[in-house]
């Protein structure tokens, strides 16, 4: 049964904003679901190899994240969070084409999670 992912995603005018959670120095570059703050919110979890070092893990972020929606990435923006472990990351484009890919893999990755 799909989610509502309303919550992680919103279409803006610019594009569509995706909010995340980023672990930094693990082992591989992969999605790994999702995350739910004391507040209720709730993220896209990524974990990248690359330390929290000069933009090195932002950049990787960026980079799975692109291949992840199948956009480039210089479509990508960190609107929100640059040196925080939560981000806002904005991808530019039409709204309705953007929206249509983030949700195809946000149920991608939410179908992954219940099969664990």
């Amino acid at each position: 049964m799909a989610q509502d992912f309303s919550d992680i995603y919103s279409a803006q005018a610019a594009g569509v904003r995706v909010e995340v959670r980023i672990k930094t120095g693990a082992r591989t570059d992969r999605v790994l679901g999702f995350d739910t703050d004391a507040a209720g919110a709730r993220r896209l979890k990524v974990q990248v190899r690359m330390p929290p070092e000069k933009g090195q893990a932002n950049a990787a972020l960026i980079a799975l994240l692109a291949k992840v929606f199948g956009v480039p990435k210089t479509s990508m923006s960190i609107v929100r969070g640059e040196t925080d472990r939560n981000k806002s990351i904005l991808i530019g484009g039409r709204p309705d084409y953007i929206t249509a890919k983030v949700v195809v893999a946000l149920e991608y990755y939410d179908e992954a999670n219940e099969d664990n």
